[in-house]
């Protein structure tokens, strides 16, 4: 398993699992994975922030790489969502081991 504390547009979760996805831009504007809906907010400067909740494969586009993540986002600093301010990073709260990552990936709420 990998594990990464910077996102440079790859999806954290599929990462996990060996496999490497692309993140690309939703109509939330937030960038998501087409395999396993992941949300990565980058309201929060230069930390990439995991949302709480799974988007629902809404794409601008999956062919035009302009909202490709890896054409936005180099070495930001992964980082939990706030329980009080969507969207927004939870201070500097890391992910120090695989082991982190997967436990707050578990808690992440299907799209409603």
């Amino acid at each position: 398993m990998s594990f990464y504390q910077y996102f440079d547009g790859l999806c954290p979760e599929c990462l996990s699992k060996d496999m490497n996805k692309e993140l690309w831009l939703n109509r939330g504007d937030l960038f998501e994975c087409p395999q396993c809906h992941l949300q990565i907010s980058l309201a929060s400067g230069l930390r990439a922030t995991i949302c709480r909740r799974r988007g629902h494969g809404k794409f601008k586009s999956l062919e035009d790489r302009y909202y490709a993540a890896t054409n936005h986002a180099r070495g930001l600093l992964l980082v939990r969502e706030s329980l009080t301010r969507p969207y927004e990073a939870d201070g500097l709260d890391t992910f120090e081991s695989a082991g982190e990552l997967i436990n707050y990936l578990s808690e992440i709420k299907e799209a409603e």
